[in-house]
């Protein structure tokens, strides 16, 4: 989708949507982003959210996933829900991770 000017847009519109100390890291991270193409915007990605959930992230994501219970008073269509979509961030979390099974 993108080579240098599309992809740049979707630098600038990532730091748009932050706020706060988040949106100060990106801009600190993505400044010095030479070329801006899918690959380079996860790269930028992933360390991002190292740098604000810290390198255990997936770690901490996938024992939450696979040690935590349904809370007695969640309805269960309220916990898939829950688990589903902290399963499908697990791919956000870590460069070259992916969803459990």
């Amino acid at each position: 989708w993108c080579e240098n000017e599309k992809g740049k847009m979707m630098f600038q519109h990532l730091g748009r949507a932050l706020r706060g100390e988040p949106q100060r890291k990106w801009k600190r991270i993505a400044k010095n982003a030479r070329t801006f193409t899918v690959l380079a915007f996860l790269d930028k990605w992933y360390e991002l959210t190292e740098e604000i959930m810290g390198p255990d992230a997936y770690d901490d994501q996938l024992e939450y996933l696979t040690d935590t219970r349904q809370p007695r008073d969640m309805a269960l269509m309220m916990w898939i829900d829950r688990v589903e979509v902290a399963n499908q961030a697990l791919g956000l979390l870590k460069k070259g991770a992916s969803e459990m099974a």
